[in-house]
């Protein structure tokens, strides 16, 4: 079983709405058996490591040394600590491209940042962690377009249970309709013609959607009082 699900598994919840799962086309008798089992009464300390775990598993499993200086950088800003937290981590670059729909997991995205096949404002940008400003531009390198087209052609097909259907990418716009969906929020446009996006504006709280529920007072009470940050 891939890394990502044995962490699934572990937390009992498909927290990024990965297809394999949603579908049920995983088959993997460990994810069923965990998936199945009653749940365990947690510890005071475990419900608040276990809010914070999905948090961080669904923001790609980033490294917790990452996670924490993304807090601390919280904490240093006006307003709410918890409401800012989630600001940051939605304005880095691998949120970002996952919002806009470009693949249906944070290592795919990972892999197009890496290999330098994504553009912020022309420029081509290697970090997954890099901060997307308000009305940053992003795009993909136009040797990479093909490449990076056909992987998203597939991500589609896979999160719409399509892979049967031949599509382009002159049908996306068409299916999002016709399915009802948006992938990405308010606060980013995408066309997907161009496959070109713009971070319009930092998010508010009721703007930012997970296939789950979180729980800011449990994270926030964790690196307190637990890390005491």
């Amino acid at each position: 079983m891939a890394k990502k699900f044995k962490l699934f598994s572990k937390l009992k919840t498909n927290v990024i709405d990965h297809p394999k799962i949603k579908y049920s086309r995983l088959r993997k008798r460990k994810w069923l058996r965990l998936k199945n089992t009653v749940p365990q009464r947690l510890s005071e300390f475990g419900s608040l490591l276990m809010s914070k775990q999905m948090l961080r598993a669904f923001y790609g499993n980033c490294s917790e040394k990452e996670f924490t200086s993304t807090y601390k950088k919280a904490k240093t800003l006006k307003g709410n600590t918890g409401v800012n937290f989630i600001k940051l981590l939605e304005h880095r670059l691998d949120t970002v491209l996952f919002r806009m729909r470009f693949a249906n997991t944070f290592e795919e995205i990972h892999q197009f940042i890496t290999h330098k096949h994504i553009m912020v404002n022309d420029q081509v940008v290697h970090t997954s962690s890099f901060i997307v400003k308000t009305g940053d531009k992003i795009s993909i390198r136009k040797d990479s377009f093909d490449f990076i087209c056909k992987n998203i052609l597939t991500s589609f097909q896979q999160y719409l249970n399509l892979e049967k259907v031949k599509i382009t990418v002159e049908d996306i716009e068409d299916i999002l309709v016709k399915h009802q969906l948006a992938f990405s929020p308010d606060y980013i446009e995408v066309n997907y013609n161009t496959l070109e996006g713009i971070f319009i504006k930092s998010p508010i709280l009721n703007e930012i959607h997970y296939p789950f529920n979180i729980d800011l007072p449990k994270i926030i009470q964790y690196y307190e009082y637990k890390r005491k940050l």
